[in-house]
């Protein structure tokens, strides 16, 4: 069990519970702990909801003393995000026509595919997370054949 009481950003509505540990480098996990009989995904679904939680100062945000208790838990999550940027418009990287000059000679080079894992781990010591994301790009293999073949 992870505890913590200290001074954090809160908010705490009719919708919902939250508040935000700080992590190194400027980050921060964000914790939403919605109120009995609402549903978290619809919450998210809302205009604005994800943008008031990450702002301190957002609608109903207060500071104080936030006295914090969690179970133990580890998260890892692996997202295949070409589909996804694809279908948001990021297409040019993909084609074989992809502009991609100062990464290498070779012609044609392009995005094949992309993905993010994330993992996420709290107990009694603390917040431990990291996170990569990975770009394949490639070179098509042109074979020239030069004999008979069946």
């Amino acid at each position: 069990m992870h505890q913590n009481m200290d001074s954090h950003f809160f908010i705490d509505n009719k919708d919902y519970a939250a508040t935000s540990l700080a992590l190194s480098n400027s980050t921060s996990l964000t914790l939403v702990l919605p109120k009995e009989g609402k549903d978290l995904r619809k919450l998210m679904e809302q205009k604005g909801f994800l943008q008031n939680l990450l702002e301190d100062d957002g609608d109903g945000a207060e500071f104080g003393i936030v006295n914090l208790s969690l179970p133990k838990f580890k998260i890892h999550s692996k997202l295949l995000l070409a589909d996804t940027l694809k279908a948001m418009g990021v297409t040019s990287l993909f084609d074989t026509a992809a502009e991609l000059d100062g990464i290498t000679d070779e012609k044609p080079l392009f995005v094949s595919n992309i993905q993010q894992e994330t993992s996420i781990a709290l107990d009694e010591e603390g917040v431990e997370a990291s996170a990569y994301t990975e770009i394949g790009m490639t070179v098509p293999q042109i074979s020239s054949i030069q004999k008979s073949f069946i």
